[in-house]
């Protein structure tokens, strides 16, 4: 039988009652007491990771809200190099550290560890009634920088190309611009459009269009049609499959990086299992990447 300890705003209060309370907030306490992760991340570096880094520093803080993570573009030239000088936690590249960028790290005690995140690159989609089923790498790039204007200088039907793709601030348009541009800047009549999804509703219905997206936008049952593509004339041309950009045989993806100095401890250990686990899978495969640690969603 419970004894009554006393009266609180009217309420019987009873002994077994107390000691829940009591035991309740033991447990609130020991639930504040308990480590949770706290300080801040750095990461900067390719652009066409940047969106993605974002959207896995945004879900990272949501979560976590005594860590601080910011992100930073500027290519992954610039973001290898602040790894180097020790002004970035994590580099973020869509390349492998060279081996002269390697010595000088060590160089400055700096000794970087790579980390695949997953694959990214991008496809290209041109109206249902063109008449090509491929393209070269230079095709496409005297296409995209305004040396070819009308269908028939790559051996389609004598229509004008009209050429779509998203905005600046993009992981694909990026991808696009650093791999077949090289760095060039899109032709004059260039027209971006908000993302992915708007790329592939545009050039369906548009004679003539062509464009790029994220090589895991497409969905099925779109009428468009998606170009092989190969490195040059002589050359395999090869769809943007799963399993032909995993094996690196599809020559518009690759594999993108992570990069942090020595394996990484505390609050950095925390944000880098952050990015390779489900949920960090999951974003990356979200914004139109293909994961790496597993197969696709």
């Amino acid at each position: 039988m419970s004894l009554v300890i006393g009266l609180v705003s009217g309420y019987l209060v009873t002994s077994q009652m107390a000691n829940a309370k009591i035991t309740d907030l033991q447990d609130q306490v020991n639930e504040l007491k308990e480590e949770r992760p706290r300080g801040s991340v750095s990461m900067k570096g390719s652009d066409a990771l940047l969106t993605v880094s974002r959207d896995w520093a945004a879900a990272y803080m949501n979560q976590h809200v005594g860590v601080n993570v910011s992100v930073y573009g500027g290519g992954s030239d610039a973001g290898i190099q602040d790894l180097i000088d020790k002004a970035t936690d994590i580099c973020q590249t869509s390349r492998n550290m060279n081996d002269s960028e390697i010595e000088s790290a060590k160089a400055n005690d700096v000794y970087p560890v790579e980390w695949i995140v997953g694959y990214g690159g991008v496809s290209i989609v041109v109206s249902p009634d063109n008449n090509l089923t491929s393209l070269t790498l230079g095709q496409l790039n005297a296409i995209f920088n305004g040396t070819y204007t009308n269908w028939s200088q790559v051996g389609g039907n004598d229509s004008t190309m009209v050429v779509y793709g998203t905005e600046q601030t993009s992981g694909t348009y990026n991808y696009f611009r650093e791999h077949v541009l090289h760095n060039q800047s899109l032709r004059g009549d260039y027209i971006a459009v908000l993302d992915d999804s708007v790329v592939v509703q545009t050039v369906q219905g548009e004679s003539g269009a062509v464009g790029f997206v994220g090589v895991k936008s497409m969905s099925r049952g779109e009428d468009i049609k998606v170009l092989a593509i190969k490195a040059s004339d002589s050359e395999t041309a090869w769809d943007p499959s799963v399993e032909n950009i995993k094996s690196g045989a599809y020559p518009l993806a690759g594999k993108f990086y992570i990069y942090t100095n020595m394996f990484v401890l505390g609050t950095l250990d925390g944000y880098v299992s952050f990015i390779l686990g489900p949920t960090g899978q999951d974003i990356l495969e979200d914004a139109g990447y293909v994961s790496f640690a597993r197969s696709s969603r």
